[in-house]
């Protein structure tokens, strides 16, 4: 009897172990990077190599999804997601919810919607509205402009993007995953708007535009990483758990980096910006502004292994009694990068004047990722390649 007893009180210490923050933040980074640089990987293919993306919005799609799944439709999700037992979701529910309040330059709405008429079930509404950024709205698709209104109405009030929802979406539409996201950034070290200038920007060594190039000059983190031909440089952001995480391709193009990037991780790059400690470096970076609207989207996903909830045999019975299944999901994104900062630092006179600056000049497809480092997941990430003066 005492042994029982001592093994239900070592199974109940190591499944508590096991989902505490730490542990539960660590057990997830693995899966969530991996999905995020398929995903990458796979919006860079399909565009002209220009755009802007949330990856961690649509593994949080795919996961509050899960919560009405069943039998193999919900084994794909966990599969691809790494979804893991509820006291460990519960956990990365509290994580993200805290990551979202604190970064006031990040909003994000997403919704599940459900055609009214197929009687949505409390638990899952529940469940699913438990994470900060998720409603679950059951609108009428027989009234597309008014449901449309409805949605985009909700999505604005909490980003300020409006009209994200066209009324034909609704059409033939029982289930639609919309998700909005945007970012202005804000620096721990402005640039100075006294130093931006108009200058041209390359494909090659042919000119194609011109763009509003920020310069500044400082000790930046940077590295040369020939494991996915690039140099990267951090811009820490004002809070300074955030990150932009700059890449200038050293060889090949630039719609080859994401694929380069599932052979290391974030934690490689930032253990090597503390090996190599700061350089002296020449920044000069575009002001830009992306927008995108990612309607592909199941598509990309069904490619990485999750396909069932496409499908009219797929099992989403924890939602609706009602056959039901996702018709639509998009991501629209909006990224804004200027000057702005709160900290004008003053770094002429740390200079060391022996010391020869390294150049990185981002005046040619370049890609970026926002990273949140504690946890190491890309919030934004994307390729600037078709310049244009903002």
């Amino acid at each position: 009897m005492r042994r029982a007893v001592f093994l239900l009180t070592f199974c109940c210490y190591t499944l508590a172990k096991n989902c505490d923050e730490r542990s539960v933040t660590a057990s997830y980074k693995k899966p969530i990077y991996e999905f995020s640089t398929g995903l990458l990987d796979r919006v860079s293919q399909e565009t002209d190599g220009h755009f802007v993306c949330s990856p961690i919005n649509s593994w949080l799609q795919l996961v509050n999804l899960a919560q009405g799944a069943h039998g193999a439709t919900l084994k794909q999700i966990w599969k691809v997601t790494g979804h893991g037992k509820p006291c460990m979701q519960r956990t990365l529910r509290k994580t993200l919810n805290s990551l979202y309040g604190e970064v006031k330059e990040y909003k994000s709405q997403s919704l599940v919607i459900v055609d009214k008429y197929l009687a949505v079930k409390k638990d899952f509404k529940r469940r699913v509205e438990q994470s900060k950024t998720v409603r679950v709205v059951s609108l009428d698709r027989d009234t597309p402009y008014e449901s449309a209104d409805q949605a985009s109405e909700i999505i604005e009030r909490a980003t300020g993007v409006g009209n994200s929802i066209d009324p034909f979406e609704f059409k033939l539409t029982s289930l639609m995953l919309a998700d909005v996201a945007t970012f202005k950034a804000a620096w721990r070290q402005p640039f100075d708007p006294g130093f931006t200038a108009r200058e041209p920007f390359y494909h090659g060594s042919v000119k194609v535009g011109e763009v509003n190039m920020m310069s500044s000059i400082g000790y930046f983190h940077y590295i040369n990483l020939t494991a996915i031909n690039a140099e990267v440089l951090e811009l820490p952001c004002i809070d300074e758990r955030r990150s932009m995480l700059i890449f200038l391709p050293t060889n090949g193009t630039i719609k080859d980096l994401f694929f380069h990037m599932k052979r290391i991780r974030i934690a490689t790059i930032f253990n090597l910006f503390k090996k190599s400690k700061n350089k002296l470096v020449v920044l000069r970076l575009p002001r830009f502004k992306i927008s995108s609207e990612i309607v592909n989207l199941p598509e990309l996903i069904s490619d990485m292994g999750v396909s069932y909830i496409f499908k009219s045999s797929g099992n989403l019975k924890g939602i609706s009694d009602y056959l039901i299944r996702v018709n639509r999901m998009k991501q629209v994104v909006e990224i804004e990068v200027t000057e702005e900062g709160v900290s004008a630092e003053i770094v002429q006179n740390l200079i060391n004047p022996e010391v020869e600056p390294i150049k990185f000049e981002a005046d040619r497809p370049f890609a970026f990722m926002l990273v949140d480092k504690p946890t190491e997941i890309v919030l934004f990430a994307g390729v600037y390649s078709n310049p244009s003066v903002f």
